[in-house]
């Protein structure tokens, strides 16, 4: 297998997650998408679940690893993953315990 440095590039959108491997050349090998639930409070707010974000996260990461293949169409080495990018909504607050777990919705 191939281990050319790779980067897992994400995106959390307000329609979903949106999850790529591409080379340090910046050529994309496969990538994954799912869409993410959005709740609407009754004073008309909308909210996500950022335990959602996390549980998406690692389905939609583990299917792209899954099928990702390199340029010689062997399996894709998790071991070349050298950075996480990570893109997402803007000014979104998510309260969090000591602990890191979200105290609510964002």
């Amino acid at each position: 297998m191939s281990s050319e440095p790779l980067i897992l590039a994400v995106d959390l959108g307000t329609s979903g997650m949106k999850v790529a491997l591409i080379t340090i050349k910046g050529t994309v090998l496969g990538w994954e998408s799912e869409p993410i639930g959005i709740h609407i409070t009754p004073d008309g707010g909308v909210e996500q679940s950022p335990d959602e974000w996390w549980a998406t996260f690692l389905m939609v990461t583990k299917r792209l690893l899954g099928h990702a293949t390199n340029f010689q169409g062997e399996p894709v080495s998790r071991k070349a993953i050298r950075a996480v990018c990570c893109s997402t909504q803007g000014e979104g607050t998510v309260p969090v315990d000591r602990e890191g777990n979200a105290l609510m919705n964002c």
